[in-house]
């Protein structure tokens, strides 16, 4: 079982940040001018980053944008390599869904090769493959089902 710590101190949001340039930047070769940008940062309106525990080490982060109209953009999921394949991910997603009971639907944009790991999450892509970062994705959704 993981922790689930919605970020408010900068400690916090920088270790949020060590795990997506560690994932994103290191791994991924993403430009970090396109992995960073202005909602990483505490007082962003409509930005909320969680941190995820594994006994007490952090092992994953997930950023979430409120889009309005009831959409919440789930983004920036990153697990370090040393935690996956053990649920981890499914684990994040989920914890990070129901801290938002009144949300009608989440978005999130997922890599192509993640697409799987999405369905299972209850995610269902649509629209065609584009880039992002040099990177093949696909929009995803999911209807709340929290009650």
């Amino acid at each position: 079982m993981i922790e689930c710590i919605r970020v408010k101190t900068e400690d916090d949001l920088r270790k949020c940040m060590e795990i997506r340039r560690t994932v994103f930047i290191q791994e991924q070769n993403v430009p970090e001018a396109e992995e960073i940008d202005d909602h990483d940062q505490l007082d962003d309106p409509i930005a909320d980053h969680f941190l995820f525990l594994k006994n007490g080490v952090p092992v994953g982060t997930v950023r979430c944008l409120k889009k309005g109209g009831g959409v919440l953009k789930v983004g920036r999921v990153a697990v370090l390599r040393e935690a996956r394949g053990g649920g981890i991910g499914k684990e994040m997603m989920d914890l990070t869904e129901k801290r938002y009971p009144d949300i009608d639907r989440f978005a999130l944009d997922a890599q192509e090769h993640a697409i799987p790991f999405y369905e299972k999450c209850g995610y269902v892509a649509s629209g065609d493959v584009f880039l992002d970062a040099g990177i093949r994705h696909r929009h995803m959704e999911k209807r709340n089902h929290v009650v």
